[in-house]
């Protein structure tokens, strides 16, 4: 029976490391002179929108579980969403708070029935619309349940003081890296402690031929480019955007990266590899309205107001899109797409 239980804990480590290596995204901080968070979207598909969401928005979670958070957004935020609105992939609010999420497995989202909860896409709008700080975030990381709605994330996270964190949630309790247990300001898709581990033996074994297709090797690219000194160099966007261009791999969608000193976003897709920018300056704060823009836009690149039918027609086409995918993880993404349409204010 020992024998049995130790092969099966085997080959969930091996599933493990398996599943890491094969899903993707990329994302660093960089902090010389100026803050810029960047990351590469890795994924089967690079639908998306781009959305300026405004102050003073209630809303409440569709999570399934638990009592739902209700939330009025104190903040107005720009927002990449592959799933519609109020379920950003990222984003950067007015105050300089950049949030992003990257796949990760295992994971286990704690659970306390006496708190609201949301789901994990939601979790991004709810700190990007309440909170002005890495540090706000995380003094109010467990105030909230996270409810799986499809996937197992960890999340980095930067702001106009340059503090940076890595969230986590392993085996059921929320893991926070930052300052001195964030070494490194970069994320992949194993978690942390095992990006550490594996950078750490990397080191002892003096082996220098990486692939930018692993999870692991893409942490340990960035680590490099981002230690590397650029003699007197001013840093911009375009180090940024060289840096994700170095991890960039065969299902690379979309590469952001937010200036978050000046509070630009700029950003190119594998539609069109020309890099645009968006800059908060040329939104009115006071605009209780949501605005948006296809990220795959080429020309006359202008936000429109959106109003819930433009919501769930993008929507309706992207679990279209899902639907002739073969699969059965995109069949199961089609399935939750669908349960989206109409649930939303």
């Amino acid at each position: 029976m020992k024998s049995m239980l130790k092969i099966f804990a085997i080959i969930v480590c091996l599933s493990s490391n398996l599943h890491a290596q094969q899903i993707g995204c990329s994302a660093f901080v960089l902090n010389k002179g100026k803050i810029f968070l960047g990351k590469n979207l890795d994924w089967a598909l690079g639908n998306g929108l781009i959305l300026f969401n405004p102050r003073g928005e209630i809303k409440k979670s569709i999570t399934s579980e638990g009592p739902a958070e209700e939330w009025t957004s104190k903040y107005c935020s720009i927002t990449f969403n592959h799933f519609g609105k109020n379920l950003p992939l990222g984003g950067m609010n007015e105050r300089g708070l950049v949030m992003e999420e990257l796949s990760t497995w295992p994971s286990e989202y704690p659970y306390d029935e006496k708190l609201p909860s949301l789901n994990e896409l939601e979790w991004i709008q709810y700190n990007l619309d309440t909170y002005s700080s890495v540090e706000e975030v995380i003094t109010k990381a467990e105030d909230v349940n996270i409810s799986k709605f499809a996937f197992r994330l960890h999340y980095i996270l930067s702001d106009s003081t340059g503090n940076t964190a890595v969230i986590e949630f392993i085996d059921g309790k929320t893991k926070i890296y930052s300052g001195e247990s964030l070494p490194y300001p970069v994320l992949s898709n194993n978690n942390y402690k095992e990006l550490l581990k594996y950078i750490s033996s990397l080191k002892k074994s003096g082996r220098i031929n990486l692939k930018a297709a692993a999870s692991q090797d893409r942490f340990v690219t960035l680590v490099n480019l981002l230690s590397h000194d650029v003699n007197g160099e001013s840093i911009d966007e375009q180090h940024a955007m060289s840096f994700l261009e170095a991890v960039w791999v065969s299902d690379t969608r979309w590469s952001v990266v937010y200036e978050i000193t000046c509070k630009e976003i700029y950003y190119g897709t594998d539609k069109s590899t020309k890099t645009k920018q968006i800059n908060f300056s040329g939104f009115n704060f006071n605009d209780e309205k949501s605005y948006y823009l296809s990220v795959n836009a080429d020309k006359n690149i202008r936000f429109i107001e959106m109003a819930t039918t433009d919501n769930d027609k993008y929507l309706k086409e992207l679990r279209n899109c899902y639907s002739n995918l073969s699969g059965e993880e995109s069949a199961y993404i089609a399935n939750k797409i669908s349960s989206l349409i109409g649930e939303r204010k």
